[in-house]
């Protein structure tokens, strides 16, 4: 309220709110008690933001465009985002025999990805591409780098900054299996991934 402006006041309002366990956001609805037609949505999380009275810097509202952003694309309050991160288990994507598409199996898993690294500014991926054993060393490293690239390409389209992608290529030089077998070329043919 400010006092030389009549026209503004407080209202005092009135809440139902509903916590959400897993995006950390207390939500509801709320209506203006003693003020006529004012109502809407409220949305509250915890953070760990300290406010001092000493020496403290005067409180904007910069972040609100921010929370906004990253509300709409569906990531979680900011203390549920770093335990998101915490708890992340990386596996490897596959791949079929000489072929760089990703298979369809993969997306959510790769989308959960993506919504870490959207709710982490100074956060980057890299990703790497390998092979089997089968064909000449040139063409692995070149099919390891179309499987990089195809995943890569994959979170760009999804809103990643090209500057948080990181790819590399080991065409058939770092086996996690044996290549003489069919199981053990199936994962040989992969990408993996590292948050940097």
């Amino acid at each position: 309220k400010k006092s030389n402006n009549r026209r503004l006041r407080w209202c005092r309002i009135k809440a139902q709110l509903t916590y959400d366990s897993i995006n950390g956001y207390l939500k509801g609805n709320y209506v203006a008690i003693d003020c006529k037609r004012v109502m809407g949505e409220i949305i509250l999380f915890k953070d760990d933001f300290k406010l001092v009275k000493e020496n403290s810097k005067e409180i904007n509202h910069a972040w609100f465009p921010i929370f906004i952003r990253d509300y709409n694309q569906g990531l979680s309050a900011p203390l549920i985002r770093e335990l998101e991160r915490k708890n992340f288990t990386f596996q490897p994507i596959y791949f079929d025999y000489d072929k760089a598409e990703i298979r369809p199996q993969y997306y959510d898993y790769l989308d959960k990805m993506i919504k870490i690294l959207k709710g982490h500014s100074d956060l980057r991926i890299l990703v790497t591409g390998h092979t089997d054993s089968d064909g000449s060393h040139s063409y692995n490293d070149d099919l390891s780098k179309r499987r990089a690239k195809a995943i890569v390409e994959y979170f760009k389209k999804q809103g990643i900054n090209e500057d948080k992608l990181i790819f590399d290529f080991k065409g058939e030089r770092s086996p996690v299996d044996s290549n003489s077998t069919k199981e053990g070329r199936q994962r040989n043919r992969r990408v993996d991934f590292k948050f940097i």
